[in-house]
């Protein structure tokens, strides 16, 4: 009902001035009104092409667009050739084809072109949903990043503390054996690579730490001592 001002209302106004200019002509033969008849259902079916467009809200405005030129001016070129038959520009068959011909050319150039949107519809989804897990994929790199990040700095804080309690055990245990040797050149070498060894970075240090302190075995402290690097 929207379109009615603006397609149907000068359309019916056109038919009315072919019926009368065709009206005041002395035509004797009915098939001299073909190219008329054929020209209304033309035409009509052209207003409903128009219409469709103009409603349709599944099109975007370049497809509007271009449909509706293309239309008007098909439109354009049949009504040019009823008027031409009317004066006698041009004669019976040249008339029908003239004014079916637009229709048909029309309706293909529609058929290309809404093929033509369609693959680049599913073009710029394909691209849509590439971009959609590029940042989901993104995201999921972040989350692990911080989750590593995090499992990082919770070994350091660990680390710290397992480095700091073998500091102290060895500051203590220097003095404690200072009669053995042996077991204070481990000592002494263990203090200067404390900060630096990664096997501080590891619980079972501390494991190492605990079978010492309740050990009174100076070959197994030894030995333990000896095997940290």
């Amino acid at each position: 009902m929207k379109s009615l001002p603006f397609i149907w209302l000068p359309l019916l106004s056109l038919w009315t001035i072919l019926i009368v200019l065709f009206s005041n002509r002395t035509i004797q033969n009915i098939e001299l009104y073909i190219p008329l008849v054929i020209y209304f259902v033309v035409s009509l079916v052209f207003a409903f092409q128009l219409g469709l467009i103009n409603k349709t809200k599944k099109e975007n405005f370049l497809v509007k667009f271009s449909s509706s030129n293309s239309l008007l001016f098909c439109f354009l070129i049949s009504t040019i050739s009823i008027f031409s038959y009317l004066y006698g520009g041009i004669n019976l068959q040249i008339s029908l084809l003239l004014v079916i011909a637009p229709l048909i050319a029309n309706l293909i150039f529609n058929e290309i072109f809404s093929i033509s949107s369609k693959q680049i519809g599913k073009q710029k989804d394909k691209l849509i949903i590439k971009k959609n897990n590029w940042v989901e994929k993104g995201k999921e790199l972040e989350q692990e990043q911080i989750k590593k990040s995090k499992e990082k700095s919770k070994v350091r804080d660990l680390s710290k503390g397992y480095r700091k309690e073998w500091k102290t055990y060895l500051k203590s245990a220097s003095k404690k054996y200072a009669e053995f040797d042996q077991v204070k050149i481990e000592i002494k070498r263990i203090l200067e690579i404390v900060d630096f060894s990664t096997y501080f970075r590891s619980k079972s240090c501390m494991d190492d730490l605990n079978n010492i302190r309740l050990s009174e075995d100076l070959s197994l402290i030894k030995e333990i001592l000896s095997s940290i690097k």
